[in-house]
């Protein structure tokens, strides 16, 4: 039986499948096969390595940083939040460079910033979007307890009026193969393609929700 995955790049189709009861309409498989595209040449396909992860755990945060609007002629009367969203994405990278171990896989990306409409206003809010990824759960739980830190440290020194809105909005955990089925299916494969056209898939950060 196949059934194909919807919205796996935006960490949600697997669970939105669950909740709509895959296993109870179509009955539990002995296993669940995923296939993905790759950088490698026409017509290899290649295996995850059994004992290890084959993509990372990750997961999406809006956080908005609250400030008080005003003039840009009368600053100090505001709380600039965009001065205190710019120092928390400084102080972020250092949880990859300082907080986590150099062998530790982990990347910290602020993928979105908005704020403000004209240039000589003070804005109320700033909104960033940060995405984080692992080869483990416990490095994803670590990165993300940080983040929470930072921002709302960042936030106490700038004076922002109200807490900052932390927001996870889609987690997926790692990867990890079977391994008994991972060598059942690499044996298929290089018995019907060679075994010069099957290739070994080191861990990777790229991630997605099928671990669910």
């Amino acid at each position: 039986m196949v059934r194909g995955q919807p919205a796996e790049e935006t960490l949600t189709g697997a669970r939105a499948m669950l909740e709509d009861g895959l296993y109870e309409r179509f009955g539990r498989p002995d296993a669940v096969l995923a296939q993905h595209a790759a950088p490698l040449p026409a017509g290899m396909v290649a295996h995850g390595t059994p004992g290890a992860p084959l993509t990372a755990a990750s997961t999406a945060l809006d956080v908005v940083v609250h400030g008080r609007g005003g003039h840009a002629g009368t600053p100090h009367l505001a709380v600039d939040p965009v001065v205190a969203a710019a120092a928390v994405i400084t102080r972020l990278q250092t949880i990859v460079s300082r907080e986590s171990a150099p062998a530790d896989q982990l990347t910290l990306t602020v993928g979105t910033l908005r704020a403000g409409t004209a240039v000589n206003v003070v804005p109320d809010t700033a909104e960033s979007g940060i995405g984080l990824r692992a080869l483990t759960d416990a490095s994803l739980d670590r990165a993300l307890a940080a983040v929470e830190r930072i921002v709302r440290a960042e936030c106490a020194a700038s004076a922002c009026p109200r807490q900052p809105g932390i927001t996870v909005v889609s987690r997926a955990p790692a990867l990890w193969g079977d391994p008994a089925a991972t060598r059942t299916v690499r044996a298929a494969h290089t018995g019907l393609y060679g075994s010069a056209r099957v290739a070994d898939w080191p861990p990777s950060l790229a991630s997605e929700d099928f671990p669910l």
